[in-house]
């Protein structure tokens, strides 16, 4: 997992950028075609025949992946959107945009940063926080077939395929205006499906990684649920915004950074801290304890028989 880089995860709000998305649709190619071409870097036709596989398995593990992510795009930039996030400075409460059909998003989507960044210092000319970033992959949550796009390889096969399965479990399991809901859980299942997937495939050492990783992003969520509840405390008692968010910085590097084991969201997390980029990671990485206390209590540690309940 690459953090909040990973995903935007929903269209809708890409609508006004159909233009766009035409373009990337037309763009396909089979993935069975392009890794047949000898100009194709090695490492990329790994991945793609890597992601292959992570396609059949969630398909037969009860995923909705169906015909997407079986073509492939490349894109002529390393993002393929940008998610605006948007929060008042005197609460941790993200800015809605409302769509048609699909609901309510703490977000709003471009294709382009200018315009996203444009669109940012309107915001903070309102008084709002604001926090930009580059994703380079979403689900149109079966709207399209969706390709692999060249954005989504930047990191190793077993991130790629892992992106897979986050974006096929929102095309399986999908709850109107809950998107924090939406994101934790599809986060969560796209790691424990993983573990299993490497399972299948007898990848030790990856398994042992992809773990270590997991408890770093259980405590960091942890951490998160104990510092925005004490933010939101704090704010309703009209208290200073710097000090808040000062105390948030150093709660997270006296406390969590030294138990970290091979994540470090200094970073991501730390850089230019606000209040948008608190609900921003709110939206990703709330609740991960409850989750695994469910899975492990309630469903005997088996990631599809949970999965099979949510349907």
């Amino acid at each position: 997992m690459c953090f909040l880089g990973l995903t935007a995860c929903q269209l809708p709000y890409l609508a006004k950028g159909a233009y766009e998305q035409i373009k990337i649709l037309n763009s396909r190619k089979s993935v069975k075609k392009v890794v047949t071409n000898d100009k194709l870097e090695e490492h990329t036709k790994e991945k793609l025949l890597f992601a292959l596989k992570a396609h059949s398995y969630g398909e037969t593990k009860g995923l909705t992946c169906k015909e997407n992510f079986k073509s492939y795009v490349e894109l002529n930039r390393d993002y393929v959107s940008y998610l605006l996030i948007a929060s008042k400075k005197d609460k941790l409460e993200a800015k809605m945009w409302r769509f048609p059909i699909v609901g309510s998003f703490p977000y709003k989507g471009f294709f382009s940063e200018e315009k996203a960044l444009s669109e940012a210092e309107k915001l903070i000319k309102k008084n709002y926080d604001t926090f930009v970033r580059g994703v380079p992959a979403y689900s149109s949550l079966g709207w399209f077939k969706e390709p692999i796009l060249s954005s989504m390889l930047h990191g190793t096969k077993y991130n790629l395929a892992e992106t897979i399965f986050h974006e096929c479990f929102h095309s399986t399991v999908f709850y109107k205006n809950e998107v924090d809901k939406n994101e934790q859980l599809a986060t969560f299942f796209a790691h424990h499906i993983m573990i299993a997937f490497l399972k299948d495939l007898e990848l030790t050492s990856e398994i042992d990684n992809l773990r270590k990783s997991w408890s770093d992003q259980l405590l960091f969520s942890l951490f998160l649920k104990e510092n925005i509840e004490i933010a939101e405390l704090s704010f309703s008692k009209n208290e200073d915004q710097k000090n808040i968010l000062d105390q948030i910085k150093q709660n997270y590097l006296k406390n969590l950074k030294p138990k970290l084991q091979i994540l470090n969201f200094d970073k991501v997390f730390l850089k230019n801290l606000n209040n948008a980029k608190l609900v921003a990671f709110k939206t990703y990485f709330f609740n991960f304890d409850e989750l695994e206390h469910k899975l492990q209590n309630t469903h005997n540690n088996d990631i599809f028989n949970y999965l099979i309940s949510l349907k």
